[in-house]
């Protein structure tokens, strides 16, 4: 690995199976962390690439590159990963490969269901005031009274 790289990973405390993934976006790069963190620099993302293990780093699309490690499943170009964010992948994919990257990635592991955190983000971007209110039924599909 490059010293720079090295330096840097060392200076901000990344371990390269704690990348999640890495976005290039207004003129950075940046590094987001398993532990949340997300670290930015001006190192091209090709650059950081280059030193990264080839088999644990998917490109999926131009300025976005994830961790296979953290893909949680793969539907036609979407790649969705663990922690809920989806990144849409190159389109121009032969067929061929897409099937197998699904096959791969969607049977590679067990899955466990996605993370807590992105389940209840939903209701955070709600627009308006909501409530949220639970019927229970009996044995005979009657309602019944929490009293």
């Amino acid at each position: 690995m490059d010293t720079k790289l090295i330096k840097f990973f060392n200076k901000h405390h990344i371990e390269i199976p704690e990348i999640k993934y890495i976005k290039r976006e207004n003129g950075k790069t940046n590094i987001f962390l398993v532990d949340g963190r997300i670290i930015d620099t001006f190192t091209p993302l090709k650059a950081i690439l280059d030193e990264l293990p080839v088999q644990e780093f998917l490109n999926v699309n131009k300025g976005i590159a994830i961790s296979t490690s953290k893909i949680y499943s793969v539907k036609d170009d979407l790649y969705t990963m663990e922690d809920g964010m989806v990144f849409k992948g190159r389109a121009r994919l032969p067929r061929t490969v897409k099937y197998e990257q699904e096959k791969k990635y969607n049977k590679s592991k067990n899955r466990q269901a996605l993370s807590i955190d992105y389940q209840c983000s939903i209701f955070d971007h709600c627009p308006l005031p909501f409530l949220l209110i639970g019927m229970e039924y009996d044995g005979n599909g009657s309602g019944m009274n929490g009293v």
